[in-house]
């Protein structure tokens, strides 16, 4: 396995480093203290999730996380892309009431 540091420094050259966290949490550790970490990459569904008594490896099973990407059932059938509409531009809007002006 990639040490915690190759997997945050190949996350951000790819620019996919957006959301990572690590907290304690009661669990089996020193002082029954364990480690909850989270890892949401940019270009990727979903978010990655480790528990474990050390920190480091808390964080290294949140970003190697195999349920990254999948899509729950219900909303991988559900996302329709929309097309983008072909012809003239829309007319700007006025928000000159909105930005105080």
């Amino acid at each position: 396995m990639s040490s915690l540091e190759e997997l945050i420094r190949a996350a951000a050259a790819r620019g996919e480093l957006t959301y990572l966290s690590v907290v304690p949490v009661a669990g089996k550790g020193p002082n029954n203290i364990g480690w909850s970490a989270s890892f949401s990459p940019g270009a990727t569904w979903g978010t990655g999730y480790g528990l474990a008594a050390d920190p480091v490896e808390a964080l290294k099973l949140a970003m190697l996380d195999k349920g990254l990407g999948r899509l729950p059932g219900k909303l991988e059938k559900t996302i329709v892309t929309a097309e983008k509409p072909k012809g003239k531009k829309p007319d700007p809007v006025d928000d000159s009431d909105f930005l105080g002006g």
